[in-house]
């Protein structure tokens, strides 16, 4: 019986030792979680490869080949500050981050912001090119980054991410894209680059240049506070109900034609907002900024702000016609 116990007990350890190398085995490679999800980790990334197409080492290669959805089971951690973490090269790829991040080495504080090492070239996330459309990221961190947090195409959605502390810009998306709920902080560059596309309920605070950049987009319920360049700077753009504070220079630079609708715009260190022609101003808060709180264009209108200054800096109107019921300093009449 006791002869009979051991080899019982060898065969046990045996099988064991087979279920946890299948397991590591299933780890390493990207398996297929019960949702359809491909996983992506640390193990598969270094070591394996975690699908087809996808060779050992960083970057992770997603060339749809091991199907639409994938998801992190794991952080990354990238190499250097020169490494992309993952890169995307096919449309319509989905990347649930499933509450981890994509790390990097790079380190950026201070006011104004210095990132250490200065000079990569790495991603977090990147498009293998500029024809790749449709991705989707969510639910995780991009930080430490050479370069930029995410760079993606056409029609990207990005949703619920924290993207700090990378060398340049956090996020830079093409035409047609969605950027939903998104802390964008501490990066060398600018926050969030989106031309013709929407940014909303975001978050963009102390990088290193301009808050968020858009030409013909739609900028609403966003917080851009203490950014080292212009809070929003836009062309075109529908501006509406964010609030833009303590920038270093403009709050909001419009280059012309934008509509800017019931913004909170305090604090900034020159001008509140600054049009150029066509552009429309409707119910807006300017107060304590370092210079005019509306500097408006030729050919651009405005009503229904309210406008305060410690000096006599209220509206600078170069041309632009007041539809009335404006307040700048507690009276009914602006210059």
């Amino acid at each position: 019986m006791r002869r009979e116990h051991g080899v019982m007990s060898v065969i046990r350890r045996r099988a064991m030792s087979v279920i946890g190398a299948a397991a590591w085995t299933l780890a390493a490679s990207g398996a297929h979680a019960t949702d359809g999800f491909v996983e992506i980790n640390q193990i598969c990334a270094t070591l394996t490869g975690c699908f087809p197409g996808d060779n050992p080492g960083f970057p992770v290669m997603v060339d749809g080949s091991a199907g639409r959805h994938y998801r992190l089971s794991s952080d990354l951690t990238v190499p250097d500050g020169s490494t992309n973490g993952i890169v995307v090269a096919a449309d319509g790829i989905e990347i649930d981050l499933g509450g981890f991040a994509v790390l990097g080495s790079v380190d950026c504080t201070g006011s104004p912001i210095v990132c250490t090492p200065s000079g990569g070239t790495g991603i977090g996330i990147s498009a293998a090119s500029a024809s790749i459309r449709g991705v989707s990221v969510h639910d995780g961190s991009i930080s430490g980054q050479g370069e930029a947090g995410i760079r993606l195409g056409d029609g990207t959605i990005l949703r619920v991410l924290r993207v700090r502390s990378n060398g340049g810009v956090g996020v830079d998306v093409a035409d047609g894209s969605v950027v939903l709920d998104v802390v964008v902080s501490s990066n060398g560059g600018g926050g969030i680059r989106a031309d013709a596309s929407r940014v909303a309920d975001a978050l963009v605070a102390a990088n290193g240049g301009d808050g968020i950049h858009s030409d013909f987009g739609t900028l609403e319920g966003n917080q851009v506070v203490r950014n080292g360049g212009v809070g929003l700077a836009v062309r075109a753009a529908v501006v509406r109900s964010n609030t833009i504070e303590a920038n270093t220079l403009d709050g909001v630079l419009d280059a012309g034609g934008s509509l800017i609708l019931r913004n909170a715009v305090n604090g900034n260190l020159q001008d509140g907002i600054e049009t150029g022609a066509g552009a429309s101003l409707i119910g807006n808060v300017a107060r304590g900024n370092g210079g005019f709180g509306i500097r408006l264009a030729a050919g651009s209108s405005f009503r229904e702000n309210t406008v305060a200054s410690a000096g006599a800096k209220t509206v600078a109107n170069a041309g632009g016609l007041d539809l009335g019921a404006n307040s700048c300093n507690g009276v009914a009449t602006c210059p």
